[in-house]
């Protein structure tokens, strides 16, 4: 095994070194993300936290309706034009901001006209409507902010990328935190939150305008709006589906479960989301890469970069999913006692991350121009999570919504892998030692 880990390093140094300083921002960005929890849960129990959590899941759903796609789009277009033209890259971006700006508004007002309707029928809780109408606020800023992260990755700066994805939101809502609740007798985490948004979102938008000399340079028509929105119409329905995965366990818990229920496995969730920081990190520094070697139609330059990144993948995730199922309860118990009860969640969500670091997770479709294949792929195993989880969730509770999303996982990876093999000729596959049996 040593053999093949420092083989592996001599042949992927570069990637290594520039996957090192995102993967380690993630991980600023989830320890930071984990204290918030902590604090929070410790200041004002599972029940509260539960409730943040379904404001915060109802947010980032229709953050991502709102967005179109944008996101990912700009990440392929920016990545293909940046060495070539920056008037180019300004035009798509302005074009791309104007768009989500004025969709971020639309869903704005929904969420304030229909905030009542939400709390009452769909979550049956009143307590919900003001929150909600509260966090509704935060759509422009966050639409924008993942907007100016996924900028900057498309012109190789992955690190400032994942500080304003993953980081800079609990850099500041977490001291906000502590001096609130020293302060004031109730919780506000809503608007902890969104004021760490809305500083966020400016702070990115200073850094990107900075990188891409906006001042200094004219814009030269590139795309309209219509060819933008119609390219970032296939990738929101991918990462829609995607998200709406990630969250259709707290919704259906939401639904059927406590909130108490939805706080402790909002908590066993986020523990297991630790464990695909590296398929961020990796797919996050190889995304412009997997774009310009397809647009070079350099198909074995793009097979040696998918299993470059798979393998790093692979070896930097194994250890820590190990850990986290030996010390599933001791770590929940950091959070509180009453976070105990999801030890068996966060156990079956672990080995969903075993199968997504096995390979077909990392951006390949989506930057090789199969958008829709990858959404459709999407649709498929959203459809059998939501199944999942509307049998086993009244039936097994959190331990039910955990088992959907381990399913639901090994599913996709299955599917990705399928389909890349027989119609793209391309393995997306690691497993330990059985590399060149994979080899298409």
């Amino acid at each position: 095994m040593f053999k093949i880990l420092t083989g592996f390093y001599s042949h992927s140094h570069s990637l290594i070194k520039g996957s090192a300083a995102f993967f380690l921002m993630n991980i600023g960005g989830v320890s930071l993300n984990f204290v918030f929890a902590m604090l929070a849960g410790n200041y004002f129990g599972s029940s509260v936290w539960g409730q943040f959590t379904i404001c915060l899941t109802v947010l980032q759903l229709l953050c991502v309706f709102s967005r179109i796609g944008l996101d990912t789009l700009i990440v392929k277009l920016v990545a293909e034009e940046h060495s070539k033209s920056l008037s180019k890259v300004k035009d798509v971006y302005f074009k791309s901001a104007t768009i989500t700006f004025l969709s971020g508004a639309l869903f704005t007002v929904l969420l304030l006209l229909f905030s009542n309707t939400l709390a009452t029928s769909f979550f049956k809780n009143t307590e919900l409507s003001s929150q909600l109408r509260i966090i509704s606020f935060a759509i422009i800023p966050m639409n924008m902010l993942l907007l100016n992260s996924e900028a900057l990755k498309g012109i190789k700066y992955p690190v400032f990328s994942s500080f304003f994805r993953n980081a800079c939101v609990w850099l500041f809502a977490m001291p906000a935190l502590f001096i609130s609740n020293l302060i004031f007798e109730n919780e506000y985490l809503v608007e902890i939150y969104i004021s760490a948004v809305i500083i966020s979102w400016l702070l990115s938008a200073i850094i990107l305008m900075k990188q891409l000399t906006i001042f200094k340079t004219s814009r030269e028509e590139w795309l309209n709006y219509k060819s933008i929105a119609k390219q970032g119409f296939p990738m929101m329905l991918a990462n829609s589906l995607f998200y709406l995965m990630v969250w259709t366990d707290t919704l259906i818990l939401g639904v059927f479960r406590t909130e108490s229920e939805v706080g402790v496995y909002n908590i066993a969730f986020r523990i297991s989301m630790f464990l695909t920081l590296s398929i961020v990190a990796v797919g996050g520094v190889s995304a412009p890469d997997f774009a310009i070697l397809n647009n070079k139609n350099d198909r074995e330059g793009l097979q040696n970069a998918i299993d470059k990144a798979n393998k790093l993948v692979f070896w930097t995730t194994f250890p820590a999913i190990a850990g986290i199922i030996i010390l599933a309860t001791p770590v929940l118990t950091i959070f509180g006692k009453e976070f105990r009860e999801g030890s068996i969640a966060l156990i079956l969500l672990s080995l969903g991350r075993l199968a997504a670091i096995l390979g077909g997770r990392l951006p390949v479709l989506s930057m090789i121009g199969k958008q829709k294949i990858d959404q459709n792929i999407a649709l498929a195993v959203f459809i059998i999570n939501i199944i999942l989880n509307i049998i086993f969730v009244p039936l097994w509770g959190i331990n039910g919504a955990a088992f959907s999303t381990m399913a639901t996982s090994v599913a996709w990876t299955i599917i990705t892998a399928v389909y890349m093999r027989k119609a793209m000729k391309l393995n997306a596959l690691y497993i330990p030692f059985l590399e060149k049996k994979l080899r298409v």
